[in-house]
């Protein structure tokens, strides 16, 4: 009984083989958007990451000149003023503000922005900057 149920198939017919190209095209296109948008998440994070290795670098130069023995409010803005503003298409905009309450005691801020004009990272830390000259945090 098997053997005639064998040799009775004559192969696929015209709407089963379209009907499983239907089927296969489905899924190959929901896998394809789930890759499309990992990849766009890859890059947004990426560049976050870039920024923010950048807001860390900038924030990390200007602590260690604060630390040194001759750095006073005014030398330090001076060395502010005179880092790269922009660094490989990211534009950094850095201030240092005293605080209203405490006489010694200034926010540091550094924000990073795209080639679009987005912010990509912000850090903020407070630094004291005592009036003799030494600074520490």
């Amino acid at each position: 009984m098997v053997l005639r149920y064998v040799k009775n198939e004559q192969g696929l017919t015209l709407v089963e083989v379209l009907a499983s190209i239907t089927i296969l095209s489905i899924i190959v296109v929901t896998f394809l958007a789930f890759f499309i948008q990992s990849a766009r998440t890859t890059k947004v994070s990426e560049d976050v990451m870039d920024a923010t290795y950048l807001a860390q670098s900038y924030m990390e130069k200007i602590y260690y000149q604060s630390t040194q023995d001759d750095a006073s409010f005014s030398e330090l803005q001076v060395f502010i003023d005179g880092l790269e503003d922009s660094v490989n298409d990211y534009r950094i905009i850095t201030s240092l503000t005293a605080v209203e309450e405490q006489a010694e005691l200034y926010t540091l801020y550094v924000e990073v922005f795209d080639n679009l004009n987005r912010k990509q990272a912000q850090m903020e830390t407070k630094l004291i900057i005592e009036e003799s000259g030494e600074g520490s945090d």
